[in-house]
């Protein structure tokens, strides 16, 4: 019975691990697509070249950050947001940015999960309850 408690807590705390994502912005002949993006921290921004000779460059924002140019079709490079809040990118190549080439990555706090675990095992019967957020998900789990 105790393995089969083990196996539920691993089980249920490794659902709600949290995982980094990572999207894809293109660029191309002045343009950054998509150029508003909203991702969570942790998350990763790939940026590919579909074609030209383009960079990013970060001009405002809690990090300044950026990538060296390629000429594509090519992938520029990834870039990983740890810190929340909005951050300004341009290609800094020629008059690239005055025309339209320039985007913005906003950066939310990671939503966190409430976990816990009630065990009742002063009984006969020993049980385990599972709250999630304050709700009871799984009740009377026997171990």
């Amino acid at each position: 019975m105790l393995n089969s408690y083990k196996i539920l807590l691993a089980a249920l705390f490794s659902s709600f691990a949290l995982t980094s994502e990572t999207y894809t912005v293109n660029s191309g002949s002045y343009y950054y697509t998509p150029a508003n993006l909203t991702i969570s921290v942790g998350d990763m921004v790939e940026f590919v070249n579909d074609g030209g000779y383009h960079d990013v460059e970060v001009t405002s924002g809690p990090e300044l950050l950026s990538l060296p140019p390629c000429s594509g079709p090519c992938t520029i490079g990834t870039l990983t947001f740890d810190i929340a809040g909005t951050y300004d990118y341009i290609c800094s190549i020629g008059s690239h940015a005055s025309n339209g080439m320039v985007g913005t990555i906003t950066v939310e706090e990671t939503n966190t999960t409430s976990t816990s675990v009630q065990v009742i095992h002063n009984s006969a019967s020993p049980t385990v309850d599972v709250y999630i957020d304050g709700v009871l998900s799984v009740e009377g789990f026997a171990y």
